[in-house]
């Protein structure tokens, strides 16, 4: 709220720029509501259904921001701040509902989890290791490519179409890639149980075919066909976008101790904030010395490379799932 304020009403550089750091402080906290659905199900011994309830709360995220993105796309017509106004406002109410989250507390092993975390200290495994390198690169691919892809969207249509035409397409692509998110958590809250040591090579798939339509899209002379791969390859990105950030949670989760997942959860995010960083930073190098194919390029070789991560990730599942079956 307090970034949201600044971003509106301050009229210098300095200003908006404190607001956007509050901003992106305030999503390390963000993650903190996951543990609190975490606990709660710990509480009740449906531990298990975390994945499929945080893609719940994902789905019904995804369809909220899909009328916002349409309802801001109208009332910035009327007044550009309408849209921060509106947020500001939102941003209370959610103060408000905040105050009656409730975090369970296992009142019974409560001193003997106090005792042994005082004792006991944070140990990363190649598996952790492996699942927060799964979300570093796969997710920050995911990001990285798509504003990417809609600067590739912008200039193919600015070759062969009015500025008018531009501003209208690309906001119903948009509108559809929205669709895809919607679509994205329903999907994948279905197959979950049916693959879900598989899931990382599905999502690691996937985000190959989506850069692969981005690319061949760039590629094709005709303006219509190309713009209908990239829209497919830009629409698959937002697909895969909320369930890579729930599957990697939940197999964090499920491979960590329950004591130490405030701690991992704050890392889980920081390895989001560094790998966003790392390859923007690489992507901004490339475009300003290559053309925009080369980036794209760049970020498949990324995810073909992640294969070989995706794949241990797959078989330590399978091997710990053995392992307690036994």
């Amino acid at each position: 709220m307090i970034s949201s304020i600044c971003i509106t009403f301050f009229k210098i550089y300095g200003g908006v720029l404190f607001g956007l750091t509050l901003y992106e402080i305030a999503f390390v906290f963000k993650s903190m509501n996951h543990i609190i659905l975490r606990r709660d199900l710990e509480y009740l011994h449906e531990e298990n259904k975390f994945f499929t309830i945080a893609t719940k709360g994902t789905l019904i995220y995804s369809i909220i921001t899909m009328i916002i993105s349409l309802i801001a796309g109208l009332i910035i017509n009327l007044n550009n701040y309408l849209p921060m106004y509106r947020c500001i406002f939102f941003c209370f109410l959610n103060y408000i509902i905040s105050n009656f989250l409730y975090c369970k507390e296992d009142t019974n092993n409560k001193d003997e989890k106090i005792e042994t975390s005082k004792k006991a200290k944070i140990k990363f495994n190649k598996t952790i290791l492996l699942i927060l390198l799964f979300y570093l690169l796969i997710y920050c691919v995911i990001e990285t490519s798509q504003t990417n892809a809609k600067l590739i969207l912008k200039y193919n249509m600015e070759a062969f179409l009015t500025v008018e035409k531009v501003a209208f397409i690309l906001s119903f692509i948009i509108f559809l890639s929205k669709i895809a998110r919607v679509l994205g958590n329903i999907i994948f809250n279905k197959i979950y149980n049916r693959f879900k040591d598989k899931l990382s090579i599905i999502i690691n798939i996937l985000l190959i075919i989506a850069l692969i339509f981005i690319l061949l899209g760039d590629l094709v002379q005709n303006g219509y066909i190309g713009i209908g791969g990239i829209t497919i390859g830009f629409s698959l990105l937002l697909l895969l976008r909320d369930s890579t950030e729930n599957y990697g949670r939940t197999i964090l989760f499920n491979n960590t101790p329950n004591r130490f997942h405030d701690e991992f959860s704050v890392y889980y995010t920081l390895s989001r904030k560094i790998g966003k960083f790392s390859i923007s930073l690489i992507v901004s190098i490339i475009l300003l010395n290559l053309d925009i194919k080369c980036a794209f390029i760049f970020l498949l070789v990324i995810c073909i490379l992640t294969l070989y991560i995706t794949s241990r990730i797959t078989r330590t599942l399978q091997e710990n799932e053995k392992e307690e079956n036994i």
